[in-house]
């Protein structure tokens, strides 16, 4: 039986069991590497409050209907269909789920007739150009702190030739300091980017990199196996 190839996963803690299912069956061999710790924050509201919210994050939605369940009311615009699931779970109604980044998403908020936004997110935010007469007031709700280094498992796998899926711009610039710190050279490791920010943020020498369509999980592994075929095929 051909060995499953590796996928070093380096997505924060709860989002490591959904994210490893989603690998198994995508015909890799997950592997644990969280880069990112999650750590709520306390946040108040303005005066007055926008007509909408934007979610880019499917990690805020519980947060806010837990601390403010007021907030349900409001129609919200999703960067994502993770994201929007999540609001619609924590009890918001969505007006619209985007399928690209803040930019697009605010693009078809302000067709939809918003000028005025709430976007309650984590303390480093992407960022995003606002369409002319849109407003968005910005809150924060949770951090996310940064590993401080590659376990030794993780090290090992990448030594074997372990791909890696890296999740958001941040993850991607700190994967690449923390191989610099472990003695890990990038022409040996092969990595799956979520955009082309995130891209950006990794930096060039790699093996190969890989970005991804799509903004979301699926085509995030589907691009995984694509690198992994072509490793095979050269």
């Amino acid at each position: 039986m051909t060995a499953r190839p590796k996928l070093l996963i380096t997505r924060p803690d709860e989002e490591q069991e959904r994210t490893a299912r989603a690998a198994v069956t995508a015909g890799f061999e997950p592997i644990s590497m969280p880069l990112l710790t999650f750590e709520p924050l306390p946040f108040d509201l303005p005066a007055p409050l926008p007509g909408a919210l934007l979610f880019t994050s499917a990690r805020t939605p519980p947060l806010v209907a837990q601390r403010f369940p007021q907030l349900c009311a409001l129609p919200v615009y999703a960067v994502g269909e993770h994201t929007a699931s999540s609001a619609t779970a924590a009890g918001f109604r969505v007006a619209l789920a985007g399928d690209s980044d803040g930019t697009a998403i605010l693009a078809q908020a302000h067709r939809a007739g918003e000028r005025h936004l709430l976007h309650i997110g984590t303390e480093v935010k992407a960022r995003y150009h606002l369409p002319e007469g849109m407003q968005v007031i910005e809150r924060t709700a949770y951090r996310m702190q940064l590993a401080d280094g590659l376990s030794d498992e993780a090290v090992d796998a990448l030594h074997e030739g372990a791909l890696v899926l890296l999740m958001s711009p941040r993850t991607a610039a700190q994967f690449s300091t923390l191989c610099n710190g472990a003695g890990v050279e990038r022409r040996q490791v092969a990595v799956v980017v979520i955009s082309a920010a995130a891209a950006l943020s990794a930096g060039n020498g790699w093996q190969d990199m890989m970005i991804s369509p799509l903004p979301d999980l699926a085509s995030c592994l589907a691009s995984a196996r694509e690198l992994w075929q072509k490793g095979c095929d050269g």
